[in-house]
């Protein structure tokens, strides 16, 4: 629109429709600012220089967003004066002006400050109108958008390439887990590939799904009991790592040391808070390899000394499994809604699939399935959705004996079409149709017919402005869409309102009756009993079975029996079992 001049007459609708876009312009900095967000958070694992760049681009994008408050008012308030029906044509001029200001058409000495502050535009002195502000705004607005763009079309490679070289790895080994990896031998043409195996459980590289706020025990029970015979036997660390290491994972003398100092610092802090029994001994740390403690920083020699005082195969079994085995079984539990929310917003900032079951430390074949579902998801709902359309555009003109079948079959099509849409007509449609079929006469089934017709061209107009989102822009109702059709997506329903409590309890009941039934062979302590139950819970969640109890335990777990939901809230909660101790 051409710059007004003082006195002129303005075309006040087309100055609307001129205002009305930039407002729209303007609401783009909004998308553009949350996807720079997204990238920021996404950045955490990239390059520094990379790193730098996003920050930047954050910066530009903030900034932005807080010049386009005052800009946003402006136009609000030149868009209410010309709308009003006594604007009389100084003041659609005097908005007209203010608009061209705010695009760099006009000069500011057009306006005098009394006409900005005064009636009818009232805008406030600390807002002011700035020669051009509109137009460098709008200008950022898009080279941001531009910036944004570059990145996701980046991204969006990336994220393919990567989705194909997770295929071609599972269908080398299905069971593959993050942060585990292919690593071709010859390279990547020779098809040859060997596992390159990382030590678990592993710490999210993030904090988007968990803090960790200790540090995980990556060495078996079995391991750490050897590790105790060592030290006890006054054996240096190299021979004790030589030990506890196999041919396949040796295990590094700092490595072993390391594990000595975490699991001592968690038995120094759980006798002293639990009043744990310990196994007495004579050993004093005379008898250790002087080794250990050259090893260790000095702050550092009272875990090393714990652990060879206090150790225990008991306690060693039940630490692995608090600070080793449930945060590894975290990463094999089954994906919920919360996790595909996250999946999808971390697709959605332009994360790959590999980066995401890494940070989850999860199998590739879990990650790459809950991908596919959604996607196959979303294609599945866009042919619902156009199979409405042609049906309702296959609807004929009028109604006659010839078309009772097809006609019935076409409002079948619509009505359980827009029920996967999630946009159900039932009540409406059926009403609609029953009063047709229900006709009397030829005059009241044509009425019937033409009602029924305008209710479904209001749905078919209503469903042409309706478009299928992608699972990245995926939002509450899509979501739910979602777990109906798959409902192993869902969160677990229980039936009572706290059903973890519920489970451990039941545990300690079981516990309670063993203890005192003292059958001979079975565990004559709780901690033992305990951590016999998670082995095997723990065993089935990764042979994805059943769990199989000793006889001698009258839980029973399978599907339909009475404690079937101890077994269901261990697949939500992995430390289920280890909230049943008593002390």
């Amino acid at each position: 629109m051409s710059a007004p001049t003082v006195g002129a007459i303005v075309d006040r609708a087309g100055l609307v429709r001129c205002v009305e876009r930039d407002l729209r312009e303007l609401a783009e900095l909004d998308t553009v600012v949350h996807s720079v967000g997204n990238l920021v958070r996404q950045s955490r694992e990239e390059p520094p220089r990379a790193r730098s760049a996003i920050r930047t681009l954050w910066e530009t994008a903030t900034a932005a967003r807080k010049r386009a408050a005052p800009n946003r008012l402006l136009l609000a308030r030149v868009r209410s004066v010309l709308q009003d029906s006594h604007c009389t044509v100084s003041a659609a001029t005097t908005a007209a002006v203010v608009h061209g200001i705010l695009h760099g058409s006009i000069r500011p000495t057009a306006l005098t400050p009394d006409s900005i502050t005064q009636p009818p535009l009232r805008i406030p002195p600390s807002v002011g109108v700035r020669h051009g502000a509109l137009a460098d705004l709008l200008c950022t607005t898009d080279n941001l958008a531009d910036s944004v763009w570059n990145h996701a079309h980046r991204s969006r490679i990336d994220f393919d390439e990567d989705l194909r070289r997770l295929r071609t790895w599972l269908a080398k080994v299905p069971e593959l887990r993050a942060p585990d990896r292919l690593v071709p031998l010859l390279g990547e043409s020779s098809g040859e590939f060997q596992v390159h195996r990382h030590p678990r459980p592993v710490h999210p590289r993030t904090a988007e799904l968990e803090t960790p706020s200790i540090s995980y025990e990556v060495l078996t029970a079995a391991q750490l009991d050897l590790l105790h015979t060592a030290i006890r036997q006054g054996l240096p660390v190299k021979v004790a790592s030589m030990m506890a290491g196999t041919t396949t994972e040796p295990l590094s003398a700092g490595a072993a040391v390391a594990a000595v100092m975490r699991c001592g610092a968690w038995l120094r802090r759980t006798i002293d808070e639990n009043g744990l029994p310990v196994a007495s001994s004579s050993y004093t740390s005379r008898r250790m390899s002087p080794s250990w403690l050259i090893a260790a920083p000095v702050k550092r020699h009272r875990s090393v000394r714990a652990f060879a005082l206090h150790y225990t195969p008991e306690l060693g079994r039940w630490y692995q499994i608090l600070r080793g085995d449930i945060p590894d079984l975290r990463g094999l539990m089954p994906m919920r809604r919360a996790h595909y929310l996250a999946l999808a917003a971390h697709v959605a900032g332009g994360g790959r699939l590999s980066d995401f079951a890494e940070h989850q430390a999860r199998r590739y074949r879990d990650v790459v399935q809950a991908w596919d579902r959604m996607t196959t998801f979303t294609a599945e709902l866009r042919l619902v959705r156009q199979a409405v359309l042609d049906a309702v555009a296959d609807w004929p003109a009028e109604y006659t004996e010839e078309v009772k079948q097809p006609l019935a079959e076409l409002v079948q099509t619509v009505r359980t079409g827009l029920a996967e849409l999630g946009r159900p007509a039932d009540q409406e449609i059926g009403a609609a149709y029953g009063r047709l079929i229900n006709s009397d006469d030829v005059k009241e089934a044509g009425e019937a017919f033409g009602a029924l017709t305008a209710v479904l061209t209001g749905y078919r107009n209503a469903l042409r402005r309706f478009t299928v989102a992608d699972p990245t822009d995926w939002g509450s109702a899509e979501f739910a869409l979602f777990h109906k059709r798959y409902p192993d997506t869902a969160p677990s329903d229980f039936g009572t309102s706290s059903p973890r409590a519920h489970a451990v309890e039941v545990i300690r009941a079981e516990v309670r009756r063993l203890l005192a039934a003292r059958l001979p062979a079975v565990p004559a302590t709780e901690v033992a009993l305990l951590a016999e139950l998670h082995r095997e819970l723990s065993n089935a969640v990764r042979e994805q079975r059943s769990p199989g109890l000793a006889s001698y335990w009258r839980l029973w777990l399978t599907p339909g029996a009475p404690d079937e939901h101890v077994w269901r809230a261990f697949l939500e909660w992995p430390d289920l079992v280890t909230l049943a101790a008593t002390k």
